[in-house]
């Protein structure tokens, strides 16, 4: 490609949804150059990952619907065959692009042969996962999934690194770390990174250049200080005193590995009207305990119990970290409408619950949409309100402001400060520091095995 053409170019380019025949992208105007490092940020639900795929040539198979304009990828027009090998592109969902049973063959399969000794361990080591090599990357966390799965991509050398809300299960330090690898790769490189997320506060200060999309078009472009960003959150702690135990843990001991047991004589009480953080590194148990709060797991000592002796499975609502375990429906509305049916509520009304919920969280207009071809700020909105709607006492929540943007935040808190106000309590596990210190009543700290 001559080095005076941008290596991306995008004119007049839209695109329209096959299931709802809605335009996700509309007469976008883009040009990237190489090197460049680019982050795309904007509302739940506005386009960005419908433009991510079109940038890195992967619209045809990624998406299903109709594009149209013009699309220049490395000076070839791709608007209609995109161009496979043009990008490495790291999902926000790592699960879905892992499929090696050992972590450091999953990185070594898109290196060269030449490449596999000082490259591989060049890789592991900078992205932490030197550690796991031997693991399999099912017994991982979301996290390290997360890891791995842009490991494995950087070994493929794209001339474009695509990454897709990189930092949504990802800890404080490992987002840092991310950013100043992706960094000191595309400088060395000359690899141009495009990344999609809400973490704005890293995303300006890694990003040569900030590109904000509203309902499909630009609304902002130019260098991050130029592009305004949002308010954060006010302080929405709830102002009740905690009532009385909801849900009682009591030395508990639970472990993967006999040798390394993750809890050991673990105790924890959550309160009527608490709203209580889980924190701590990718790995240190969040996901675990939230799913034994649930009664999905079980200790090998000790108890976790409802005080009011109802089962777990019934007084706990648990919603996941990756929205696609949860999801299974063929409409938003089914979706949300199945955990009411199923808790003997007559048809008219469970629909009608339904509606309301989804209203409540700004999902009213997607209704008839399939749930898979939502956004993933939208998954996981929706597996909320299919949670919520059967209006559980004790709430479990896993990474709920992953995806999310501001607007969305701000409705999250609200939810969450009502629940626990009006005599329910909350757990919910964390890497988001500045939302758990605006909503939380307290935090518990999490270190994980030895």
């Amino acid at each position: 490609m001559p080095a005076d053409r941008p290596m991306i170019a995008a004119r007049d380019l839209s695109h329209v949804a096959l299931d709802s025949r809605a335009r996700l992208l509309k007469e976008v105007g883009l040009t990237v150059e190489r090197g460049e490092r680019v982050g795309i940020v904007g509302p739940s639900g506005s386009g960005k990952t419908t433009l991510g795929f079109h940038l890195g040539g992967l619209h045809p198979w990624a998406l299903e619907g109709t594009s149209t304009g013009s699309l220049v990828l490395g000076g070839r027009e791709c608007i209609q065959e995109g161009r496979k090998g043009f990008a490495g592109l790291v999902l926000q969902n790592p699960e879905n692009q892992i499929f090696c049973d050992r972590v450091e063959d999953e990185v070594a399969f898109g290196l060269r042969e030449g490449a596999r000794g000082a490259g591989l361990e060049g890789l592991l080591e900078r992205t932490g996962l030197a550690a796991f090599r031997d693991r399999d990357p099912a017994t991982l966390s979301l996290g390290w999934k997360q890891r791995l799965s842009i490991a494995g991509m950087l070994a493929i050398g794209p001339e474009v690194l695509l990454l897709d809300e990189p930092t949504n299960h990802l800890d404080a330090p490992g987002a840092g770390e991310l950013f100043r690898f992706l960094a000191e790769t595309g400088d060395r490189k000359g690899i141009t990174t495009l990344v999609i997320d809400h973490d704005e506060t890293r995303l300006r200060a890694w990003a040569t250049r900030l590109v904000r999309i509203e309902d499909g078009t630009v609304a902002a472009d130019g260098p991050p200080g130029t592009v305004p960003g949002g308010e954060p959150l006010p302080d929405m702690k709830p102002q009740a005193a905690p009532g009385e135990i909801l849900l009682s843990i009591q030395s508990m001991t639970f472990a993967y590995e006999r040798q390394r047991p993750l809890f050991r004589g673990f105790d924890l009480d959550l309160r009527e009207g608490e709203i209580v953080a889980l924190l701590g590194p990718n790995g240190a148990g969040k996901s675990t305990l939230l799913r034994l709060a649930k009664g999905l797991l079980q200790p090998s000592r000790g108890s976790v119990r409802t005080c009011a002796g109802r089962p777990l499975m019934e007084e706990v609502g648990l919603v996941f970290q990756n929205p696609d375990e949860q999801i299974f429906a063929l409409t938003v509305e089914e979706e949300c409408a199945f955990l009411p049916r199923n808790q003997g509520l007559p048809e008219p009304a469970a629909r009608a619950a339904a509606c309301d919920t989804l209203e409540r969280l700004g999902l009213g207009h997607l209704r008839d949409r399939l749930p898979f071809s939502l956004s993933y700020g939208e998954k996981r909105r929706l597996t909320l309100a299919s949670v919520l709607v059967g209006n559980p006492r004790i709430l479990c929540l896993d990474e709920p402001t992953a995806a999310l943007d501001r607007p969305n935040l701000a409705l999250l808190a609200r939810m969450m400060r009502d629940h626990a106000e009006a005599g329910g309590a909350i757990l919910f596990a964390t890497h988001d520091q500045a939302f758990a210190r605006s909503l939380a009543t307290r935090s518990v700290p999490l270190a994980g095995a030895p």
